[in-house]
């Protein structure tokens, strides 16, 4: 993996997804998601207890930023505002202009979401950076630079792949995490959607304009 010093400043984060095999749902899961309360108030974080849920449709939208403070200053997270998106959003290593990157598994945050129907998703984050980077893999974010946002992200590098689930269940509850790996990325939104994986390239998982206009979710 080679790349300019430039592009190495800046560019963060690896995300694993703890899911269960695509056997029938264990037993009680589609009692529990009965169970769920129809109207919750959207909360300033998601603590730990808590799970993400889509107010409607098959995607759901994460504000990154919105975690309890002790798991962003732990990891050398912090929050900051976005003019452009008009919310805060997560950075990691804000103060640092250090080129170097850093071993994966740094700062870990994790976040828990409740599947909204059967299928596969895909995993896609909404993300800015000071520079450019190539559309390679989770672990070197592909950004426009001058801090625009874009959302995005692919496997493999120099060979991009998009990261989609296995099979999922509706009520199931599945984590994600991201740590950091270098600085100065914000994260404005994060999430999955539903697609078909039929087709060359499935163009229904390719398409992320169901993510940027999803609802964003509540956390109850």
């Amino acid at each position: 993996m080679v790349r300019s010093a430039v592009a190495a400043v800046a560019f963060l984060v690896a995300a694993t997804v703890a899911h269960g095999a695509a056997v029938p749902p264990p037993p009680g899961a589609a009692a529990a998601a009965a169970a769920l309360p129809s109207a919750t108030a959207r909360l300033g974080s998601c603590p730990p207890d808590k799970v993400w849920h889509a107010p409607y449709g098959n995607a759901i939208k994460i504000p990154a930023a919105a975690v309890p403070g002790y798991e962003m200053w732990n990891g050398a997270w912090t929050r900051a505002y976005s003019a452009a998106k008009n919310m805060p959003t997560l950075v990691f290593g804000a103060n640092n202009w250090g080129k170097g990157t850093i071993r994966a598994g740094t700062g870990v945050i994790a976040y828990r979401v409740r599947v909204p129907a059967d299928g596969r998703y895909r995993w896609s984050a909404d993300m800015a950076a000071p520079h450019t980077t190539d559309w390679n893999d989770f672990w070197v974010y592909s950004n426009r630079g001058a801090n625009a946002f874009v959302w995005g992200g692919g496997t493999v590098d120099h060979n991009p792949h998009m990261l989609i689930t296995p099979w999922l269940w509706k009520g199931q509850v599945v984590e994600f995490r991201i740590s950091g790996r270098s600085n100065k990325v914000q994260i404005a939104h994060f999430g999955l959607h539903k697609c078909q994986t039929t087709g060359r390239g499935s163009p229904a998982c390719a398409n992320l304009n169901v993510m940027k206009g999803a609802p964003v979710a509540t956390c109850y």
